[in-house]
């Protein structure tokens, strides 16, 4: 799971209700989510705005036990 999808899940967000609160897609989020593609830094102050966060926090997946390919846990 990626941060940003933590997060939102966390604010109990889905997809749709944060990309309308940031002006996007929801397209667009679940590329974010899925790690297709990274959100550029123009999004990233609403991002972290709207989930509450701070913008490294974002990024911060390898804190996450779930995500495959992490070794750390």
């Amino acid at each position: 799971m990626t941060a940003i999808r933590k997060l939102r899940i966390e604010k109990g967000l889905s997809q749709a209700a944060l990309a309308r609160e940031i002006q996007t897609t929801q397209q667009l989020v679940s590329k974010w989510e899925t790690g297709d593609e990274m959100p550029r830094s123009k999004w990233l102050p609403d991002l972290a705005k709207v989930l509450g966060c701070k913008i490294e926090d974002l990024f911060d997946d390898a804190k996450d036990e779930n995500l495959p390919g992490d070794r750390t846990a």
